[in-house]
């Protein structure tokens, strides 16, 4: 049996081409389902909605001489609207729109910079409405 070489099959990690090391990484989805219960029933009626929001919480760092500099620039790029390509090591390229973003230091670890990243996978290219 032979060893697969991780490493080597891992994409580097990027938000609107800035990049940034992972240390943990993950995803959250599933349906919109609404439950349905009626009284002297005995079975539910599962309407299904669709899918749920796809979620990605990533726990990032930047180390480097110039983490300051990278830090400042992924701090634009999470402020800015709209959506941007996220690159993460086992999903490669996925167009998201950053939903909040947590950035910290600590003093005795200089050129080193930690953050906590939320996206949300981009979809529909404009609201749906119901016209009467």
């Amino acid at each position: 049996m032979t060893c697969r070489d991780w490493a080597a099959t891992l994409f580097p990690a990027s938000f609107r081409g800035v990049p940034f090391f992972v240390e943990n990484d993950g995803e959250s989805g599933g349906r919109r389902l609404v439950v349905h219960q009626f009284p002297m029933g005995d079975d539910p009626f599962v309407e299904d909605l669709g899918e749920d929001k796809r979620a990605f919480e990533v726990t990032a760092y930047l180390a480097s001489d110039i983490a300051d500099l990278q830090a400042t620039a992924l701090v634009g790029m999470c402020a800015s609207r709209g959506a941007g390509i996220l690159v993460l090591p086992m999903q490669g390229p996925l167009m998201v729109q950053c939903e909040s973003f947590k950035r910290s230091r600590e003093r005795d670890k200089a050129g080193y910079v930690a953050f906590e990243l939320k996206f949300v996978r981009d979809g529909a290219k404009g609201a749906l409405a119901t016209i009467s």
